[in-house]
């Protein structure tokens, strides 16, 4: 799987790959019909956007 990640997330990659990992276990898994997230927690994930860091150029 190759990621686009702009400088400036290339930047903070380890802040950066927890946004990866949230998509990858929130992917949705066709032979399971769920994501892995829903497996194991047993609810769809949500994810707060007060919880994202929204970046600036300036």
């Amino acid at each position: 799987m190759y990621i686009y990640l702009p400088s400036i997330l290339y930047n903070k990659l380890s802040e950066s790959l927890r946004f990866c990992q949230f998509q990858k276990n929130n992917s949705y898994h066709s032979s399971i019909k769920k994501s892995l997230f829903e497996v194991f927690f047993g609810k769809k994930a949500q994810l707060d956007l007060s919880y994202l860091r929204i970046y600036s150029k300036h």
